[in-house]
C-alpha cells in the first residue's frame, strides 16, 4: 500500500500524462442562456469580447471559432458583447444590426463613427470606445482605427475641415490664427482670433499646462527642460543640423580647397602677368626653401624643375661623382645571370653581388677622401638611398660602405651609427640606410623586396601600353598617381575638418541648450556660461592663429616669389597676403594639396632615377661610353630634382601639421574638457538646470539617434553613446595631431610602431593635463549629496583665475627655459618656436624642427668661414695623392697674405717653419680634436683653444706658460688651420641637440603643476563623496608613470638610432643626473674617425713609391707629414748632435702618412733624449 507522501506525486504524474482525462470532468466554455459559461461560473453576456480577459483560459476573448470574439465565424466580424455583427462589404466596417450594414452598402458617404447615440466612438471592427480614448496614444480598437491617421480614423476624424489637425480625444482641432504652426481647440482659436492674443492658443485645461504644436498638452515645467516631451519635439528648440550634413560639408570643403590649390598651380605654371614669379626671382625667401626656376616666358613645357648648373644649393662639385660612378658601373661588380622569369619581370639580365676585389681598394681610398667632406658624404649616401628601389639593393652598396666605416672606427658598430647620425641627420632615408645593414631588415622592407619584380613588371607593361618616353610620364599615369597620393590625405583632412565644424556645431548646441534651460537668462548660471564661453574663445583663438599662419607663410603657400628690387613687388605681395587672409579657413586644404602634388611628383621622379640603368655589357665603343656618361649625368639631375621636390613636400607637410596641432591643442582639447565637466558637474541633482540633459538630446538629434523606441534609448545609453563617442573622437584627433607634428619634425624618421608608442606617451600626458583642468573647475560646484548649507571652498572666478595662471605660468616657463637653455631653439622661425612651446603646455616634446640637411650643412660652412672657393680648393688638393704640392698661400681676413699649410702625398700638413715649438704639435692635435668634439656644433677658434688649454691643470698648461704668448698663438693657429683643412675639426655636421636636460626640466615643470593642482584640491577639500573626499593624485601618478614607460620604450626600441641609447635604464639615468642638474655639461654626440685607419687605407699599395719620392726630395719641405719636426734654429729649444742623428734616422724610416703613429714614436724619442 503506497504511503501518503507518494499519492500527490502520482496524481501530478497522471495529470501531466493524461491532461485530457484531467479536464474531462470540467465543463467546456460556451455560450449559454445565462451568458458565457467559464468553468463552473457563468458571466453576463456583456463581458464577452469586451477587451478584458475574465476566464482563466481567456476563452471569453479568444478569436478561435466559437470562442468569445468569434462566436459567428461566418459573419466576418468580431462578436462584441456576445452579439452577432454584420459586415459592410463596401467599407469593410462591422455594424451591430443588419439594417445599418445594408445602409452602408447603399451609401457613398464617410464611415459612421458614432454609437450609443453619439456618446461613444465606433471602431471600424464594430467595437465602441469612449470618445476620450480616441487618438490618445493608446490603441483601444482591435483594428487600431482609434489611433489611425487615415481619413475618418481616430486621429483624423475631421478630414473635411480645412487646416484640421489631429483630433485628440475625437475633438476638432484647428490652426491658431497668427500662429499657424500650433494646433488648438476651436474654442481657443476663436478666443485668440477675437482678442488678438495669440498666446491663448497655448492654454490647456490644466492651469500648469502648455500646448504643443500638435495640440497635445504637457506640463509647463516640461517646456524647454532639455528633454523632448511633445511628440513633435516642439517643446524644445529643434536642431536642424545633422551629422550627415556636416560630413557632406566637410567633403565639399576639402574638395574645394584641393581644387583651389590645383587651379592656382595651373595659373602658376602659366604665370599670368608675372604674378607668381619673374624670370630672375626665386620663391620661399623667408624659409630659404629652394624654388625651381620658372620657365621662360612663352615656354609651356611640363618640366619647370630644370635648374642651372650654378645652383648654389646643389652644385655639381658637391656630388662625389667619381665614387658614385665607380659604384654605379656594373663592370666593377661581380654579377650573376638572372632566371628567365625574373628577367622578363624586371627587364634586367644580371644582378650584382659584390664589388670586384681590384676595385675595392680604389673605391675605399675615394671613400676616405669623401668621409671628411660632410656635404659630399651626405650626397653619397642620399644618392644611393634614392637610387636603390629596395632595401636589398641598397644593402649591396651600404654593406661595403659600412665595412669601410667599421675600419675607420675600430670595428665599433656603435661608432658607425653615430657617424651616420652626425653626417646624414635624422630622416626616413637615414632609417632605410641603417635598416639595410641590420641583421634582420624590417618586415615592410622585406615585403617591398619580395613584390618589387611584380611592381617592375606592371610598370613596364604600363609604359609600353601608354607608349611613354624615357624620363616622362603619361597624363593618365600622372592623374592616377596624384589620386593615389591624395586618397589618404583626403580622408585625414576630412576628419580634421569634420572636427573643426563639429566643434562649431557643439558650441551652438551648448549655447542653445543653455538659453532654453535658463529661459533666456544664461548669465544667471555662471558655471554653464563659462563652459560655453571657453568653447567659443578656443575656436576663435584657433581661427585667429590660422590667420597668422596663413599671413606669415602666404608667399610659400601660393608659391609667389620676388626679389626686393623686382618690379611691382609690393602690390603682388599685398594681394597674396590678402588672399591668404580671405581663404584662411581653406588654406589647410590648400597646403595639403601642395604637399600631395610634390609628394606624387617626387615619387615619379625617384622612380625614374631607380629604373634608369645602363646596359649590362661593358661599353665597347665611344658612343656607348658617351651614352653611359650621359646617363650618369641624367641620374645626378634626377637625384637633385628628387631632393628639391622632397624639400617642398616636407615644407607643406610641416605647415599642415601646424594647422592640425593648433586646432587640437586649443580647440579640440577645450571641447573635451567642457564635455567632461558637462557630464560630471552639470548633471548633478542639486543644479538649477541640468545642461547636460539638453546637450544630450540635441547631440542625439545631431547624430540621428532616436530618444524614443530605439535600443539605445531603451537601454538608457543615449548619453553614453553621444558624449563618449564625441570624447573619443576628439581625443583621437588630438593624439594623431601631436604624433604627426613630431613625425614631420623628425623628417619622417619614426616608424609606425614608434608612432603608436608615442601616441600612448602623449595620451597619458594629455589625460594628466585634463585632470588638472577638470579637478579645478569641478571643485567649485557642490555634489549631489551635499546639503543646501554647504558651500564650495573655491568660487568659480577664483578657479578661472587659477587655471589661467597655471596655463600662462607653464607657457612662460617653457618659453623661458627653451629660449635660455634649449640648444635646438636657435634654429627655426618664431612660428616654429611658438608651436613647440604651445605643444609643451600639454605634453613634453624637446624642440625639434623639420630641417633641410643640405642647407643646414651649407649654413654651418658659412658659420665656420669656409667659402665655396676654399672648400673646392681643399677638395682639389685632397684628390692629388702622389705628388708634392707647393705651399698654399691664402689671404686672411685682414688682407695679409700668409702661408698656412703644405700638402704632401695628398695630405695637407702644417708648414713646420712656422712652428716655434715643434715638440708640441702632436699634443696640440690631440687636445684640439678632443676639445672640438666636446661641442662639434660650435666653431673652434684660437681664443677658445687657448682658454681651455690654459684653464685646465694638465701638463699642457705648464708647457704653454713656458712659451711666449706670440709663440702659443702661432702654434695653435697653425695646428688648428691644418686640422680644419683635412676636415678633422670645424667641419659641418648635423649634430642632434642633447635633450636629456630638456626632458628633465620639462618633466619637473609638469610635476610642479601637478603638485600645485593637488594642493588646490587639498585646500578646497577635494571632491566629496558619500564616504570620503577624493583627490586625483592617483590618476596623476599613474598617468605620469605610464607616460615615462612608453617614452623609454620608444627611445630603447623604436628610435631610429636606438643603439645609441643602449645603456641600462637605472645606470643610464643615474649617470645622467649631474647633467640634468646642470652640474656637468651634456655630452654631444661624437664619432671621431681613427686617423691610423684612414691613412692606412689611403696609402695602401703606394708605400714604397711614396718612400722613394720622399727620400729624393731636397726642398725645404722634404719631410714626412705628421712626423716629428726638423730642428728650428729660430726657436729657443736646443738639440744635441745625438738627438739630431736620431731624428734624421727615424725620419728616413717614416712613411708619408703616419700622423698618429709619429706622435708616439716621437714621444719615445723625446723621452730618450731627455
Amino acid at each position: 500500500m503506497p504511503s501518503q507522501r507518494t499519492l500527490p506525486i502520482v496524481a501530478v504524474f497522471l495529470v501531466a500524462v493524461f491532461p485530457n482525462c484531467a479536464k474531462s470532468s470540467l465543463p467546456a466554455s460556451h455560450l449559454a442562456t445565462c451568458g458565457w459559461v467559464c468553468g463552473e461560473e457563468c458571466m453576463v453576456k456583456s463581458m464577452i469580447c469586451d477587451g478584458y480577459e475574465a476566464c482563466d483560459d481567456n476563452s471569453d476573448e479568444g478569436k478561435e471559432p466559437h470562442q468569445g470574439c468569434n462566436l459567428f465565424p461566418d459573419s466576418g466580424c468580431y462578436s462584441y458583447k456576445g452579439e452577432r455583427h454584420y459586415k459592410c462589404e463596401r467599407s469593410g466596417e462591422c455594424f451591430s444590426s443588419q439594417r445599418d450594414a445594408a445602409k452602408c452598402e447603399d451609401s457613398t458617404g464617410p464611415p459612421v463613427r458614432e454609437c450609443d447615440g453619439g456618446e461613444r466612438w465606433k471602431c471600424g471592427d464594430g467595437r465602441c470606445v469612449e470618445r476620450g480614448q480616441v487618438c490618445d496614444g493608446v490603441q483601444h480598437c482591435e483594428d487600431g482605427s482609434d489611433e489611425g491617421r487615415q481619413p475618418y480614423d481616430g486621429c483624423n476624424s475631421f478630414p473635411d475641415q480645412a487646416g484640421s489637425c489631429y483630433s485628440w480625444g475625437g475633438e476638432l482641432f484647428t490652426r491658431c490664427p497668427g500662429m499657424l504652426e500650433v494646433c488648438t481647440t476651436m474654442e481657443l482659436a476663436m478666443v485668440a482670433n477675437s482678442s488678438r492674443e495669440v498666446a491663448a492658443c497655448r492654454r490647456c485645461s490644466e492651469e500648469d499646462g502648455w500646448r504643443c504644436n500638435d495640440g497635445r498638452c504637457i506640463k509647463e515645467s516640461e517646456f524647454r527642460n532639455g528633454i523632448p516631451d511633445c511628440q513633435d519635439n516642439s517643446d524644445e528648440v529643434d536642431l536642424e543640423i545633422e551629422w550627415f550634413l556636416i560630413f557632406v560639408s566637410t567633403v565639399i570643403t576639402v574638395s574645394f580647397g584641393l581644387g583651389i590649390s590645383f587651379l592656382c598651380r595651373l595659373l602658376n605654371r602659366k604665370n599670368l602677368h608675372n604674378f607668381f614669379h619673374c624670370n630672375f626671382c626665386s620663391s620661399s625667401k623667408r624659409c630659404k626653401v629652394q624654388q625651381y626656376n620658372p620657365s621662360s616666358p612663352g615656354h609651356r613645357g611640363n618640366d619647370i624643375l630644370k635648374k642651372p648648373e650654378e645652383d648654389t644649393l646643389f652644385p655639381s662639385d658637391d656630388i662625389p661623382g667619381d665614387l658614385i660612378n665607380m659604384l654605379e658601373d656594373q663592370a666593377n661588380w661581380e654579377t650573376k645571370k638572372k632566371g628567365r622569369i625574373m628577367r622578363q619581370m624586371t627587364g634586367e639580365f644580371f644582378s650584382t653581388s659584390n664589388l670586384k676585389s681590384q676595385i675595392i681598394l680604389e673605391a675605399k681610398r675615394n671613400y676616405v677622401l669623401v668621409h671628411n667632406d660632410s656635404i659630399r658624404y651626405y650626397h653619397l649616401y642620399m644618392y644611393f638611398a634614392n637610387r636603390c628601389s629596395t632595401v636589398k639593393e641598397l644593402a649591396k652598396v651600404t654593406n661595403h660602405l659600412f665595412s669601410w666605416e667599421m675600419e675607420m672606427h675600430q670595428h665599433n658598430k656603435l661608432e658607425v651609427i653615430k657617424c651616420w647620425r652626425l653626417h646624414l641627420g635624422c630622416s626616413s632615408l637615414t632609417s632605410n640606410i641603417i635598416n639595410s645593414v641590420s641583421d634582420e631588415p624590417s618586415f615592410y622592407s622585406r615585403c617591398g623586396t619580395t613584390f618589387y619584380p611584380l611592381r617592375q613588371c606592371l610598370r613596364s607593361v604600363r609604359r609600353s601600353l601608354l607608349k611613354a618616353k624615357p624620363k616622362e610620364d603619361s597624363a593618365p599615369h600622372k592623374v592616377i598617381t596624384l589620386i593615389y597620393f591624395t586618397l589618404l590625405p583626403f580622408v585625414g583632412a576630412s576628419l580634421f575638418y569634420f572636427e573643426l565644424i563639429k566643434n562649431l556645431v557643439y558650441v551652438h548646441i551648448f549655447w542653445s541648450a543653455l538659453l532654453d534651460l535658463s529661459r533666456d537668462k544664461p548669465l544667471e548660471h555662471s558655471f554653464e556660461f563659462c563652459l560655453v564661453l571657453f568653447s567659443f574663445l578656443s575656436i576663435s583663438t584657433t581661427q585667429i592663429l590660422f590667420l597668422v599662419y596663413s599671413f606669415y607663410y602666404a608667399e610659400d603657400i601660393f608659391e609667389v616669389g620676388h626679389d626686393e628690387d623686382c618690379e611691382k613687388v609690393p602690390w603682388k605681395i599685398i594681394i597674396c597676403k590678402m588672399l591668404s587672409i580671405i581663404l584662411s579657413p581653406l588654406l589647410p586644404c590648400y597646403v595639403l594639396a601642395n604637399h600631395v602634388y610634390y609628394e606624387a611628383k617626387m615619387s615619379r621622379t625617384r622612380r625614374h632615377l631607380q629604373t634608369m640603368n645602363d646596359p649590362p655589357e661593358a661599353p665597347i665603343s665611344e658612343d656607348e661610353h658617351r651614352m653611359k656618361v650621359k646617363n650618369q649625368k641624367e641620374r645626378i639631375k634626377l637625384y637633385k630634382n628628387t631632393c628639391q621636390l622632397e624639400t617642398k613636400s616636407l615644407l607643406y607637410r610641416k605647415l599642415y601639421s601646424y594647422y592640425r596641432v593648433t586646432s587640437a591643442v586649443l580647440d579640440s582639447l577645450t571641447v573635451i574638457v567642457v564635455l567632461i565637466l558637462l557630464m560630471f558637474v552639470t548633471g548633478r541633482g542639486n543644479r538649477d538646470i541640468n545642461l547636460i540633459v539638453g546637450v544630450e538630446h540635441r547631440l542625439a538629434a545631431f547624430f540621428g539617434i532616436s530618444t524614443r523606441g530605439s535600443v539605445v534609448a531603451e537601454l538608457d545609453l543615449v548619453r553614453d553613446v553621444v558624449i563618449s563617442g564625441s570624447l573619443f573622437y576628439s581625443f583621437g584627433i588630438v593624439l594623431t595631431a601631436l604624433v604627426k607634428y613630431w613625425y614631420q619634425a623628425k623628417n619622417l624618421a619614426i616608424s609606425w610602431m614608434g608612432q603608436a608608442v608615442l601616441c600612448f606617451y602623449m595620451g597619458f600626458l594629455t589625460v594628466n593635463k585634463l585632470t588638472t583642468a577638470i579637478s579645478i573647475f569641478s571643485n567649485t560646484q557642490l555634489i549631489s549629496s551635499a546639503s543646501e548649507a554647504d558651500e564650495p571652498n573655491m568660487s568659480l572666478s577664483w578657479a578661472v583665475v587659477l587655471f589661467i595662471f597655471l596655463v600662462l605660468i607653464r607657457l612662460a616657463l617653457v618659453y623661458f627655459y627653451k629660449r635660455r637653455f634649449s640648444i635646438g631653439l636657435k634654429s627655426g622661425t618664431f612660428i616654429d618656436h611658438w608651436i613647440n612651446v604651445m605643444v609643451n603646455t600639454l605634453v613634453i616634446i624637446p624642440f625639434v624642427v623639420q630641417s633641410e640637411p643640405i642647407r643646414e650643412l651649407k649654413e654651418k660652412e658659412k658659420q665656420f668661414f669656409f667659402s665655396p672657393e676654399k672648400t673646392q680648393q681643399k677638395r682639389e688638393e685632397l684628390k692629388k695623392k702622389t705628388q708634392l704640392l707647393r705651399i698654399i698661400s691664402q689671404v686672411d681676413t685682414h688682407g695679409v697674405e700668409r702661408e698656412v699649410v703644405e700638402s704632401v702625398a695628398g695630405l695637407v700638413m702644417p708648414n713646420m717653419n712656422f712652428f716655434t715649438a715643434p715638440l708640441l704639435y702632436d699634443d696640440f692635435r690631440a687636445e684640439i680634436i678632443k676639445l672640438w668634439w666636446e661641442n662639434p656644433s660650435e666653431k673652434l677658434d684660437i681664443g677658445t683653444v687657448k682658454r681651455n688649454l690654459l684653464g685646465n691643470n694638465s701638463g699642457m698648461k705648464h708647457r704653454l706658460l713656458s712659451l711666449k704668448r706670440e709663440e702659443v698663438d702661432q702654434n695653435i693657429r697653425v695646428t688648428l688651420e691644418h686640422l680644419e683643412y683635412i676636415g678633422l675639426v670645424n667641419t659641418p655636421l648635423l649634430n642632434p641637440a642633447p635633450t636629456k636636460r630638456e626632458y628633465f626640466w620639462l618633466l619637473l615643470l609638469v610635476l610642479g603643476e601637478n603638485i600645485a593642482a593637488v594642493c588646490v584640491e587639498l585646500g578646497t577639500g577635494g571632491v566629496k563623496t558619500k564616504e570620503h573626499s577624493y583627490y586625483s593624485w592617483d590618476i596623476r601618478l599613474a598617468c605620469l608613470t605610464l607616460a615615462l614607460m612608453f617614452l623609454l620604450a620608444y627611445y630603447k626600441k623604436y628610435h631610429v638610432t636606438r643603439d645609441l641609447t643602449s645603456t641600462g635604464l637605472c645606470v643610464g639615468w643615474i649617470s645622467n643626473i649631474p647633467v640634468c642638474l646642470c652640474c656637468k655639461k651634456d655630452a654631444w654626440l661624437s664619432a671621431p674617425p681613427n686617423e691610423d685607419a684612414m691613412q692606412e687605407i689611403i696609402t695602401q699599395d703606394e708605400t714604397d713609391k711614396m718612400k722613394r719620392s720622399v727620400r729624393t726630395l731636397q726642398t725645404q719641405t722634404s719631410f714626412s707629414p705628421y712626423s716629428y719636426f726638423p730642428p728650428d734654429t729660430t726657436t729657443t729649444s736646443t738639440m744635441t748632435p745625438t738627438n739630431l742623428n736620431q731624428y734624421m734616422e727615424i725620419r728616413s724610416l717614416r712613411t708619408a702618412v703616419s700622423a698618429p703613429q709619429c706622435g708616439g714614436q716621437y714621444r719615445t724619442l723625446r723621452e730618450s733624449a731627455l
